[in-house]
C-alpha cells in the first residue's frame, strides 16, 4: 500500500515538471506567472519557481533577463533533444 502512495507521489511530481515544460516550450514568451497560470495553477507562485529553478539547475531550460523586468524562460537543447523541437532561443541570441 505504502509503495502504491509512493509511486502515486513520484508520478504527480512528474507530471508537474512535465507540465512545466511544455508550458515553456509553448507559451511564446514565457513569464514566471503564466508558466505558474497554465502549468501549476492550483500551486503557490513559490512552488512554481522551486519546479523552475529546479529545471534550471537540470539544465532543461534557461532564464533570461532580470529580477527587476522579470525573468522569461526557454528550453534548453537538452530540452528540446528529450520532446523534440518546438522553440529554442540560445544564449547568444538574446
Amino acid at each position: 500500500m505504502a509503495a502504491n502512495r509512493s509511486l502515486t507521489t513520484k508520478i504527480a511530481v512528474f507530471e508537474r515538471y512535465a507540465k512545466v515544460l511544455h508550458a515553456v516550450r509553448t507559451i511564446p514568451i514565457a513569464s514566471s506567472k503564466d508558466i505558474k497560470e497554465k502549468a501549476l495553477p492550483d500551486t503557490s507562485f513559490r512552488t512554481s519557481q522551486r519546479y523552475l529553478k529546479d529545471l534550471i539547475d537540470a539544465g532543461y531550460i534557461t532564464r533570461f533577463g532580470t529580477g527587476y523586468d522579470g525573468y522569461r524562460y526557454y528550453p534548453t537543447t537538452k530540452a528540446i533533444e528529450l520532446f523534440g523541437e518546438k522553440r529554442h532561443v540560445e544564449q547568444s541570441e538574446v
